[in-house]
């Protein structure tokens, strides 16, 4: 498998279960992200993002050499 693979399915699945809460409560998925984004300033959620990213990155990783 590679990683064009992995990265589609890793993203289509991200975005399927995100999908799922904004097609079943789009109000209440509004309300919630406004509540958690109102909480940090712009660097923090830069850092948060940076920190996501290298973190899936490392789950991509990893799970890739487990199924080699």
């Amino acid at each position: 498998m590679g990683w064009g693979t992995v990265l589609l399915l890793v993203l289509g699945g991200a975005l399927a279960v995100e999908g799922i809460g904004w097609a079943i409560a789009p109000d209440a998925m509004r309300r919630a992200y406004e509540e958690a984004m109102s909480v940090f300033d712009a660097p923090t959620l830069s850092k948060l993002g940076l920190l996501c990213t290298a973190l899936g990155l490392l789950m991509i990783f990893v799970g890739i050499r487990l199924h080699a």
